[in-house]
């Protein structure tokens, strides 16, 4: 029999972890409500650990962005993170009018 207290176990917020700008353009993730959401499907991943968005962007959207490099995947990303800021934006406006209603 041991004396030692059982292990404690580790919990995800406790590790504060921030999300990253670079893995931004890499990986095309933005940071939304403190989680890391995918511009180009709009998924949620729910740490913000390198290899869960690489592991998403791997599996899902390699084939199609992997052309896109240096400037050119820069102004993909920009583009991508508009579109869906703006998609937000549309969806924040109708809820606020409904709840003037």
């Amino acid at each position: 029999m041991s004396l030692s207290k059982p292990a404690v176990k580790r919990k995800v917020v406790d590790e504060h972890r921030q999300f990253q700008e670079k893995l931004g353009v890499q990986y095309f993730f933005v940071d939304h409500r403190g989680n890391p959401t995918c511009v180009i499907c709009t998924e949620k991943v729910a740490v913000h650990k390198e290899y869960n968005l690489k592991r998403h962007y791997i599996t899902r959207h390699a084939e199609e962005y992997e052309k896109y490099q240096g400037d050119e995947r820069a102004n993909q990303f920009a583009s991508l993170k508009t579109h869906l800021l703006r998609q937000q934006h549309f969806f924040k406006k109708a809820n606020r009018v409904l709840q003037q209603l």
